[in-house]
């Protein structure tokens, strides 16, 4: 009976350590795979993913600045060509001068132009004031639309945003709004 008793004694360590060594394996075997599995992700993702990035960059609009000749609202009913662009500088104030012209056929059908605000270089943004909108009426055709903006001394502007309602072939009117980045402004010294 000793010897039953020691047989399966020494069954039930055999077993014991089995099932100690499995559960080590297991223990150890783990972990080890999902560190294994991170690592292989992490260097497939620096190295297969990075190369198709680099293959095709995202193209950058560029951004075209407008100065005296160009033409706003190119693609619409009533394009509006910048005439004047100019800062006159004195002792006492700095003023900033836009002229636009229209196209011929405006005595046809009214036209309203409105500078909305304008950002200078510095960041500030100073709304229209009063000189904001310019209605051109049937049967009136000025060869130039004219305004001028007293800036802070030394600061130029930099965007100007601007809308036009323009005339659509079903008898309405759409406002079209558009963001001018201003390119080299002229400026004339006065001494006074």
């Amino acid at each position: 009976m000793t010897e039953n008793h020691s047989n399966s004694d020494s069954d039930s360590r055999n077993s014991s350590k089995r099932l100690v060594k499995i559960l080590v394996i297991v223990g150890i075997g783990i972990p080890v795979l999902v560190e294994l599995m991170t690592l292989f992700n992490l260097i497939n993702v620096q190295i297969f993913d990075d190369e198709e990035v680099q293959e095709q960059p995202e193209p950058v609009a560029e951004v075209r600045q407008v100065t005296e000749g160009d033409t706003l609202f190119r693609d619409y009913r009533f394009p509006v060509t910048i005439e004047l662009l100019r800062i006159n500088v004195s002792a006492q104030e700095w003023r900033f001068e836009l002229g636009l012209s229209v196209p011929d056929s405006v005595d046809r059908e009214p036209l309203e132009i409105e500078l909305d605000s304008m950002q200078l270089n510095s960041g500030k943004i100073l709304a229209a004031g009063r000189n904001r909108s310019w209605n051109i009426q049937e049967g009136h055709t000025p060869p130039r639309i004219q305004a001028e903006w007293e800036l802070p001394n030394g600061d130029i502007p930099g965007t100007l945003y601007i809308s036009s309602f323009q005339q659509m072939q079903n008898d309405t009117a759409s406002r079209v709004q558009q963001e001018v980045p201003l390119g080299n402004i002229p400026v004339r010294y006065n001494r006074e």
